[in-house]
């Protein structure tokens, strides 16, 4: 068994994956694999990928017809042979050196979830560390996630988004899959259901990962009514598995506002004019699942009061 797996799913990506894969060439470690997912790309993806792995065997790339950046991810955990994963954009980079150290910490600490600095790299030129990924290099140990979130508040905010900035314990993740095709909302899902089950948490002063904000990534593009209904599918799925999970109703405050963060597909899906009949079954398990977790008649007030006027918890959710 390798010690990690980075799995890059990649869709077209002939512009940037040769930096990204030479940034994992120079990471000197042999139990590290790097699991490339070519999720039908139609450009030199693929060539490009085959000049590394004819000189480095821990490159692999696993070829499957378009389907979006989930089932590549989903392709991507199926095939990993890694104690631990993590996710890597195909437009991003690792620093070497901290992923080495990182590495021994992993080694040595067999923790479920370890977390890592991430830098910030715009356009123009401009870098920055991730506000959400500077923490003290401390270690927590047989924690639950609600009992680390009320200790540590906003210092565990990452726990809450996203999908990178993070190392995995693979049999963590089980059986636990991506929701959805387009990848909107699916890397927070994932990123808490995740932290849910985890019992032993790691956060490391290394940053590790530089993150592109391209103009053109997922994140900055434009959601159309498939993108919105697909998200929306995405949360019914997360609903019922956060009550699986939390069957004592113990939930951190953050996963209660993310339930709320979906009212904003609701608002831009009546503006693009979709049928309310579409649109309100999901919205109706939504409203159950947060009436599941409000069990005081302050809550279910509160509850009443967003469904009313969501925007006096808009700043609730950013946090």
């Amino acid at each position: 068994m390798k010690l990690l797996s980075v799995i890059i799913p990649s869709y077209n990506s002939e512009d940037y994956i040769d930096r990204c894969l030479s940034s994992l060439e120079v990471i000197k470690r042999k139990d590290i694999e790097f699991l490339i997912i070519n999720d039908g790309s139609t450009d030199s993806t693929e060539q490009i990928v085959n000049k590394f792995i004819k000189r480095d065997n821990r490159f692999k790339i696993f070829k499957k017809e378009n389907g979006g950046y989930c089932s590549a991810i989903n392709k991507g955990i199926g095939v990993a042979n890694g104690e631990y994963i993590m996710f890597l954009g195909s437009d991003d980079e690792l620093i070497a050196d901290a992923m080495n150290r990182v590495c021994v910490e992993l080694n040595e600490k067999k923790p479920d979830l370890l977390y890592f600095g991430t830098l910030k790299v715009y356009d123009n030129g401009k870098e920055e560390q991730d506000p959400f990924t500077i923490y003290n290099d401390k270690f927590y140990s047989k924690t639950t996630l609600y009992d680390l979130h009320k200790e540590s508040g906003k210092k565990t905010s990452i726990l809450f988004r996203r999908d990178t900035s993070r190392c995995y314990k693979r049999s963590l993740v089980g059986d636990l899959r991506y929701y959805g095709k387009t990848g909107i909302s699916s890397d927070g899902c994932f990123a808490i259901l995740v932290a849910s089950k985890a019992k032993v948490f790691q956060f490391s002063s290394e940053i590790c990962y530089k993150w592109h904000l391209r103009d053109d990534s997922l994140s900055a593009r434009k959601k159309n009514k498939t993108v919105l209904m697909d998200e929306l599918e995405v949360w019914d799925q997360f609903f019922e598995q956060i009550k699986i999970l939390y069957p004592n109703k113990r939930v951190a405050k953050p996963i209660v506002y993310y339930i709320w963060s979906n009212l904003v597909a609701y608002k831009e899906l009546k503006k693009l004019g979709i049928e309310k009949e579409k649109i309100e079954p999901h919205r109706k398990k939504m409203k159950n699942t947060f009436r599941w977790f409000s069990t005081s008649k302050y809550l279910l007030l509160r509850e009443r009061i967003i469904m009313r006027f969501p925007f006096l918890f808009w700043f609730k959710i950013k946090k």
